[in-house]
């Protein structure tokens, strides 16, 4: 839960340096869960194309999903391992 969060957030600023300040930081305080986002950047979605043309873009979402989040993995679990010894 939250607590899972706030070991986390004690990385923030490593984290976002990771991912060039491009994390959401969402604690969600009325909810179960609480996120840590990632998204595609301005210029990664002009290249990818607009969600309306999903059916001919499909393949290159899934391409840019499936790396950063393989990328996201592997920068989150090191420091994911370190929140959990705190």
């Amino acid at each position: 839960g939250k607590r899972n969060f706030d070991s986390m957030s004690v990385f923030a600023d490593e984290l976002n340096e990771l991912f060039e300040g491009r994390l959401e930081w969402q604690r969600l305080d009325n909810k179960k869960a609480s996120r840590i986002k990632f998204e595609p950047s301005q210029s990664e979605l002009g290249a990818l194309g607009k969600w309306s043309d999903l059916d001919s873009r499909h393949d290159k979402y899934v391409e840019w999903y499936v790396d950063n989040l393989k990328r996201f993995y592997e920068l989150v679990q090191p420091i994911w391992e370190k929140a959990q010894r705190t």
